[in-house]
């Protein structure tokens, strides 16, 4: 799919596109409104997410003049206000869904493909990297196709890293991503969760899929 991300904060943009790219959409980056309403003059775009405060005109201007001009692909919204008059306007310039700053990367993730799954746009709830096949709608994971049982925990990390083949995670993030609030989250837990996951998903003798770079993380790689 094609993505217009419209953020004036360049690191958060910037992180928004790195992962969007790594599941496979095409994406265009605008820091502020007059560049955001001449990306859309110009290219048809499957999904917004769109910043409310911009240098120009705000995301709320871009949301209604996109609407007006007939455009129907949904627009997310990403902003640090929570008012109920805030979420009005946000729903009544045309927006589909609203996401609060800060954020986890993963929630705004489900949330975009949430809303290109309701537009008919993309299917995204099965993974494959090589013989390995993840299935999030019916919580099943399967290899060669041999069913695998998978904790909650096991299958959320395991979808993560499939999902981003090759990308490298801190453990930090991983943790932040995966156990969020739970209050058992510690490197000893995520740790113990690889290991049990190495032990379901790999081949005997076999490199692992999920690669170990101490001091840095973990990635997935295809077998």
């Amino acid at each position: 799919m094609k993505l217009l991300i419209v953020e004036d904060d360049q690191k958060l943009a910037d992180t928004i596109a790195h992962y969007l790219i790594a599941e496979n959409h095409v994406v265009d980056v605008a820091r502020d409104g007059s560049s955001a309403l001449d990306y859309l003059s110009r290219c048809t775009y499957d999904l917004l997410v769109l910043d409310w405060e911009l240098p120009g005109p705000s995301g709320v201007d871009i949301c209604l003049q996109f609407r007006q001009s007939g455009g129907r692909a949904p627009v997310l919204f990403l902003t640090g206000r929570t008012k109920m008059e805030d979420l009005s306007t946000a729903f009544e310039s045309g927006a589909d869904d609203y996401l609060k700053k800060p954020f986890q990367i993963q929630e705004l993730l489900l949330r975009v493909n949430a809303l290109l799954r309701r537009t008919g746009q993309v299917s995204l709830t099965i993974v494959r990297r090589g013989s390995l096949v993840l299935d999030s709608d019916l919580f099943r994971a399967s290899k060669d196709g041999k069913e695998i049982r998978l904790s909650r925990l096991e299958f959320e990390l395991l979808e993560l890293l499939m999902r981003n083949a090759g990308r490298l995670f801190s453990q930090e993030e991983l943790l932040e991503t995966i156990w969020k609030d739970r209050t058992d989250a510690s490197d000893n837990v995520l740790r113990t969760c690889i290991k049990n996951l190495r032990l379901k998903i790999d081949n005997p003798g076999a490199t692992s899929l999920i690669q170990n770079f101490h001091g840095l993380g973990y990635k997935f790689i295809e077998d």
